[in-house]
């Protein structure tokens, strides 16, 4: 599943999209996205959190500093990767495509432009969650198609229309 937040799944079943199936949905929906993301760590201890951050961003170095302070206030298994290219990201992902530990990427701003489940490498994996925190712009096209692996979460105050 891919959720994006702009400046807010079934090996053990995913949580389902919250409300409807909508692609574009309020950020509010964060503490539902982060509960389905919490919620696998209690089904067994090896459940990985992958946090990948753009390098050379300052908006991203605060981002995960946060979010990385929930995940250790959460006991959450996770790693944080700085990384410069999607090729960094593929890498990472696709020597633990076998395993059944990973379940959840975060990308922070990086991902909103363009399919990153494609870039990623991770395809049609629905045993992982990809969440994307990301204030560039314009959001990829693809993010606006019916898909229930993709849902785009939005600012009130963002210019991408809700539906």
């Amino acid at each position: 599943r891919s959720f994006i937040f702009s400046s807010d799944a079934p090996a053990s079943p995913l949580v389902p999209p919250p409300t409807g199936s909508a692609m574009i949905i309020k950020g509010e929906k964060f503490r539902e996205v982060y509960a389905a993301v919490s919620g696998d760590k209690h089904q067994s201890d090896d459940k990985t959190i992958l946090v990948f951050v753009a390098n050379a961003d300052v908006d991203a170095v605060c981002s995960v500093r946060s979010l990385t302070h929930i995940f250790e206030s959460d006991e959450s298994n996770f790693s944080e990767r700085p990384v410069e290219s999607y090729n960094e990201i593929r890498e990472a992902c696709l020597s633990q495509r076998d395993t059944d530990e990973l379940r959840t990427i975060f990308l922070i701003n990086c991902g909103a432009t363009e399919n990153a489940r494609h870039a990623c490498g991770i395809g049609d994996n629905e045993n992982v969650r990809l969440i994307i925190i990301d204030s560039h712009r314009p959001i990829w096209h693809g993010y606006n198609d019916y898909d229930t692996n993709t849902l785009v979460l939005l600012d009130a105050d963002d210019p991408v229309p809700l539906p």
